[in-house]
């Protein structure tokens, strides 16, 4: 049982940071199309 729930916490912590990095790049792409743009 204490096993599983660090596995479980290192999954979600994992998936979050990964989540942050793709929005993070994501908003940077953005920001560069929109200066290409102008």
């Amino acid at each position: 049982m204490f096993t599983n729930s660090i596995f479980y916490y290192i999954i979600t912590f994992g998936h979050l940071a990964v989540n942050r990095q793709l929005q993070d790049s994501h908003t940077h792409m953005v920001q560069v199309a929109h200066q290409s743009y102008n």
